[in-house]
């Protein structure tokens, strides 16, 4: 990508290759439940590629165990030769099929959710930056029969590449978006890919969103119109999609969007991921001159680097990725064990079980202001007004434990046992009522350290773009004023050498 000569455009900024940056581009741009990630090599999509099934609420009451395509694999092989075996044999080999028993799989907590959490299906786009050097071809558009209803705007303005590609993969999966954004959308929808890159170029929304990442500059190092002086560098930032079926690299840069391969192929049903990760390793050989498994993309773009490469082409490359957001899955699977708590609670108490039996210092952790939070989420009301006492109602509507009602017809969540279903056994009850609060406080701990990180992504975005400067002349003018500045330089100055030392 390369500076224009045009003034007759507004400018763009570039911006840094930085997860915190796309988040709350994301959060402007009303995109929610959604979150970018660093990725550092590409063996770190493999949990995706393998982790393919939809997550069922089977799989997080551990009814069933979600397994990855390897183990299914397996599965499938043992299988076969099991039935060899029986027709060696001479017998049938059936039997009953297993019981619907929850918690009942083997598997650790953390190995449980962290494969809930990393699949296909909660990955929606991947953004690839890299350092176009000579090697960079704009001929990689093929002609084919393009979908009617794909988003792709080539770009025609310089540095607007990281907003496009942010942009074609949230206007491409169908997430709710700000009325300004779907505008945008429905207004080019008929356009040409030039004329929708002009549309985007020329939104006063977009570019404020966009130059607002811009870093304050204290001090000029360089003479912007000395040619000698320009940084020759030109990061681009370029997405990976999936849609109807096809794996699309979306590159402004190119003529149209640019067909990776089916998920559907000879081979059976190819993980996206799998077949973006074999296009995007092959542009880092090509582009770059480096191997893709190496944990070399872990650099920042806009940055300066020595180069680097077999090639003599450039390392320095980063992979982002575009995924459902951690903090809203945990929460969903938080309100699927809320439910099931509220049914075996009420169950216990209709069968006659006291109160003050099934409450115990464990227990006694879920009542926290995050639990309130999500009970009130749940619900639709404000945290806090809800504070009623478990009554032990048979109708399924009973309050758990002085957090707030759970309001069950506010949720579709199918297959979760009712209070008939459950059996009437008491200690079976008892041993699912205990795992339940277990799994409960389990997920409230990983919530905690979802928000945590969370407020570390936004002390990091405003510490990266706050003006300091006003700040530090003002504190130097008055050190100077009150006669602290020059004992202060010197005591640090001393303090520099003996370091050195």
């Amino acid at each position: 990508m390369q500076r224009s000569s045009n003034e007759g455009l507004s400018e763009w900024c570039l911006i840094e290759s930085n997860p915190c940056i796309f988040n709350d581009m994301l959060s402007r741009m009303g995109a929610k439940h959604l979150s970018v990630e660093d990725v550092y090599d590409l063996e770190f999509f493999d949990d995706y590629i393998y982790n393919r099934d939809v997550v069922s609420v089977e799989h997080v009451l551990s009814i069933e165990l979600y397994k990855t395509e390897k183990e299914k694999e397996k599965e499938r092989e043992e299988r076969e030769e099991q039935k060899e075996q029986n027709a060696a044999d001479g017998s049938t080999g059936g039997g009953a099929p297993p019981k619907r028993e929850m918690y009942r799989n083997t598997a650790e907590t953390d190995e449980k959710y962290y494969r809930l959490i990393r699949n296909e299906n909660s990955i929606f786009g991947i953004i690839f930056l890299f350092n176009i050097g000579k090697s960079y071809k704009r001929n990689k558009f093929v002609e084919h029969s393009v979908p009617e209803n794909l988003f792709f705007a080539k770009q025609v303005i310089p540095n607007a590449c990281a907003t496009q590609a942010i942009l074609s993969i949230v206007l491409n999966i169908g997430v709710e978006l700000n009325e300004e954004i779907k505008n945008i959308k429905s207004f080019s929808n008929n356009f040409d890919s030039s004329m929708k890159g002009l549309t985007l170029s020329n939104c006063n929304f977009l570019r404020n969103i966009h130059n607002t990442y811009k870093p304050p500059i204290y001090i000029e190092k360089e003479n912007l119109h000395d040619e000698k002086g320009k940084n020759s560098d030109s990061f681009h930032f370029v997405s990976y999609i999936q849609f109807g079926g096809s794996v699309y690299m979306l590159d402004g840069l190119q003529e149209g969007p640019v067909l990776i391969g089916q998920t559907g192929g000879a081979d059976g049903r190819r993980s996206w991921v799998d077949l973006a990760r074999e296009h995007i390793k092959k542009e880092i050989d090509e582009i770059c001159g480096v191997s893709g498994g190496s944990g070399d993309s872990g650099g920042l773009g806009g940055s300066s680097g020595g180069r680097g490469g077999s090639g003599g082409g450039d390392g320095r490359f980063n992979i982002l990725i575009v995924v459902k957001d951690k903090e809203y899955l945990l929460k969903e699977f938080y309100k699927i064990h809320r439910i099931l708590y509220k049914r075996l609670f009420t169950k216990l108490r209709s069968l006659g079980v006291k109160e003050e039996l099934l409450l115990d210092p464990v227990h006694d952790k879920i009542n926290d202001q995050l639990s309130e939070e999500i009970s009130a989420e749940m619900n639709g009301q404000v945290s806090g007004q809800a504070n009623g006492q478990a009554n032990g109602q048979a109708n399924g509507q009973a309050n758990v434990q002085a957090n707030g009602q759970v309001i069950e017809e506010k949720f579709n969540y199918a297959n979760i046992p009712t209070v008939e279903e459950l059996p009437d056994n008491i200690g079976e009850l008892l041993t699912t009522f205990h795992k339940s609060q277990f799994e409960i406080n389990y997920l409230q701990a990983l919530l905690q350290e979802q928000k945590q990180l969370k407020r570390s992504s936004k002390k990091e975005l405003a510490f990266k773009y706050f003006n300091f400067y006003p700040f530090v002349m003002s504190s130097l003018k008055l050190m100077a004023k009150h006669k602290f500045l020059k004992e202060a330089y010197q005591k640090q100055k001393q303090k520099r050498r003996r370091a050195i030392a």
